[in-house]
């Protein structure tokens, strides 16, 4: 009897969730691509969700202006076919674009009909974040002396579950918003000392990473909720409000100091000061082609999955020996310039419009019309964006399948009243 009550509790959403937000922890079979491998994994699952969200009744949901927003911009990349000179390739990366609509579509079904679904999604990213850290500290445990003694600075295996130090740096950022949100709420002294370790190693493996996306990604989120709490303080009296950026600020001042004690090329000041010296004229070099290929495929683009291909002809001025530019290093830029600037209009428009949304409404927390915990939704939507600013996390599920989730989360709980269309 008490089995049949446990395996009542387990849910199909509980292992949909579960597929979206701890895709790193899945096999890859050896695959040589690990996000190839993901993505085929997330279109079954994304399918199967879909399925029996349809035999739920799914199609009574309203469909809000977010949800709507993405369809037009994967109908866009079906469009950009028409320029494509590599079919497959666009049907390719057409079909992770789908994918990640199917998420965004499912969880919000999903979270609309059952709100203690998120919750649930929150829940998950933190254990992904548990998990993640762990294969970080791990390595560092393993090579403590080359670490410490020999200060041997970035090292390819702290690469946790991502398979990439950049990727791991950045998915641990995203997600230490969402900690942080369970670090300030909890009630209970011991949970939030535990959490506060939490935090604190959380830091420690994105500072092990040697990101300079990550740690410009940690700035941002600081400056943000300490002008988001200082707004909400003189708009409530709430003195309460003008420590809570401490919660975030004190792990990472510890830090701080331990990666300058104890590293050479790892400590934060020496990243801080290279997030500019480094890597900028590429990126911008990179952005440039972008930037020419919109402007002269302003309609339909390049063609969905072709700036990999299109990028030698666009960037071959400065190309050294066999480097290829296959990203733009801006998300925004390249499926703008993939799909046309309407596809990339709307595309840049979808976190911009919950990001307002959130921040012109949080302070209604006063009369409970708002949960504060969309503060934190806010924080890692605008890490997601800074992101796909500099790098390209739509290729990679360990990023976007949370960060769409998140968008998934905030469109259903907010923007009741933005509905584009209704079935009956």
């Amino acid at each position: 009897m008490h089995i049949n009550i446990k395996m009542q509790k387990l849910r199909p959403e509980t292992f949909f969730f579960t597929s979206y937000l701890l895709i790193g922890i899945f096999p890859i079979f050896n695959s040589l691509d690990v996000n190839n491998t993901q993505f085929l994994f997330l279109s079954f699952v994304g399918v199967s969700h879909f399925i029996y969200n349809l035999l739920k009744g799914f199609y009574k949901t309203n469909y809000n202006i977010v949800v709507f927003g993405l369809f037009i911009v994967f109908g866009l990349s079906l469009l950009s076919f028409i320029s494509s000179i590599n079919i497959p390739e666009s049907a390719i990366d057409s079909s992770r674009l789908f994918i990640l609509f199917l998420i965004l579509l499912n969880v919000y079904v999903s979270t609309k009909n059952d709100p203690k679904l998120i919750d649930l999604a929150l829940k998950l990213i933190c254990i992904s974040l548990f998990i993640e850290v762990a294969a970080v500290l791990k390595v560092f445990y393993e090579y403590y002396n080359l670490a410490i003694v020999d200060r041997i600075g970035r090292f390819f295996m702290y690469k946790g579950i991502s398979g990439n130090i950049n990727i791991a740096g950045l998915s641990m950022v995203l997600k230490s918003s969402i900690l942080l949100y369970y670090l300030q709420n909890s009630s209970s002294l011991i949970k939030k000392i535990g959490l506060g370790l939490f935090m604190i190693l959380t830091i420690f493996a994105i500072s092990l990473t040697g990101s300079r996306g990550a740690l410009l990604s940690m700035y941002v989120i600081i400056l943000l909720f300490i002008i988001l709490n200082v707004k909400i303080y003189f708009e409530t009296k709430r003195a309460n409000y003008l420590y809570k950026p401490l919660y975030y600020i004190i792990p990472f001042s510890i830090v701080f100091i331990i990666t300058e004690l104890i590293f050479n090329t790892l400590r934060m000041s020496y990243r801080t000061i290279q997030i500019i010296d480094r890597g900028s004229a590429s990126r911008l070099d990179y952005w440039s082609s972008a930037i020419q290929a919109i402007a002269e495929y302003p309609i339909f683009g390049v063609g969905i999955g072709n700036w990999k291909l299109l990028s030698i002809s666009y960037g071959n001025q400065y190309i050294e020996d066999y480097l290829v530019p296959h990203h733009a290093h801006n998300d925004f830029l390249q499926l703008t310039a993939e799909i046309g600037v309407i596809g990339g209009i709307i595309f840049l428009s979808i976190p911009l419009y919950i990001i307002y949304y959130i921040y012109k409404n949080f302070t209604k927390e006063k009369s409970n019309q708002i949960d504060y915990k969309f503060i934190f939704i806010l924080l890692a939507v605008v890490v997601y964006c800074a992101d796909s600013s500099l790098n390209f996390p739509l290729t990679r599920p360990i990023q976007s399948a949370t960060y769409f989730t998140l968008l998934a989360i905030a469109s259903s709980y907010f923007l009741k009243h933005s509905y584009i269309f209704i079935d009956q």
